[in-house]
């Protein structure tokens, strides 16, 4: 009899927890907390209504609920933990740095000025490290923790400010990433990551960026090039120098020549 119910809290939690744990927004542990208790509670609440053809004992029914409530436990953490493992994790943060870096490069065109590529960097990492922060621990209940103010302050501006920098003595006794636990968290909450293991797959994440950043880097020099070119071509026409303008690849090739006789000059 059991076994019907823990299948149907596994076919309710098992999938819709994976889903929302890979998608990592902000509200992730408010929905899987959704799901987890609405699909718990539903399970027992048709437990009860079927045992109550069977004379079962109030203490046993109240043994069978706490079973059924610690199944869709162990579960969830079970779940949590699979989408925690470093590698699924990291992908995930290299997943996100990615849209966000790509999404600006395909907005970007040979005309169109320029954004901070800082600010566009400083932008993905910042969500890469929210994934890190969401999974870094099961939040069973609403109790707000510190755990992304403390890997912002710890690896973000760090990194930022010069990601080569290392820790003085005092700042390694009081580094809060080398504990085992994370302090100020609610006593419900499950480490899946411990403060140390972040602090590693971050760096591990910082290096296997890098590549992903120096590329856009390269494609936003090439345009600033592009303009450059294009506005000597401009000037040249300008001047009377002959330049039929068919289009902006034709701007563009007109000046790239003249930039190349202006170099053999020098």
């Amino acid at each position: 009899m059991m076994a019907k119910y823990e299948k149907q809290i596994t076919h309710a939690i098992a999938n819709t927890v994976e889903s929302l744990l890979k998608a990592c927004e902000r509200n992730t542990w408010a929905l899987v907390r959704d799901v987890f208790e609405c699909n718990t509670e539903k399970a027992i609440s048709e437990f009860s209504d079927a045992a109550a053809s069977f004379e079962l004992h109030s203490s046993e029914i109240d043994t069978k609920f706490q079973h059924l409530r610690e199944f869709a436990r162990n579960l969830l953490e079970m779940k949590a933990r699979e989408e925690a493992d470093a590698g699924r994790v990291l992908k995930r943060m290299m997943d996100r740095s990615k849209q966000v870096l790509y999404n600006y490069e395909n907005s970007m065109s040979w005309y169109k000025s320029e954004t901070n590529l800082d600010e566009i960097e400083r932008k993905a990492l910042s969500k890469s490290l929210r994934i890190l922060s969401i999974m870094a621990a099961i939040r069973y209940d609403e109790m707000p923790d510190q755990i992304e103010n403390v890997l912002y302050s710890s690896l973000m501006d760090r990194i930022v400010l010069n990601p080569s920098l290392q820790k003085t003595p005092m700042e390694a006794v009081l580094d809060p990433l080398a504990l085992d636990t994370w302090e100020e968290v609610s006593q419900n909450s499950t480490t899946l990551l411990k403060p140390e293991d972040c602090e590693s797959l971050w760096m591990t994440f910082i290096e296997e960026i890098k590549p992903m950043v120096t590329d856009v880097k390269s494609c936003q020099d090439a345009r600033k090039k592009t303009r450059s070119y294009a506005a000597v071509a401009a000037g040249v026409a300008a001047t009377g120098v002959a330049a039929v303008v068919a289009g902006p690849a034709v701007v563009v090739n007109v000046g790239i020549a003249v930039f190349r006789r202006a170099i053999m000059r020098m």
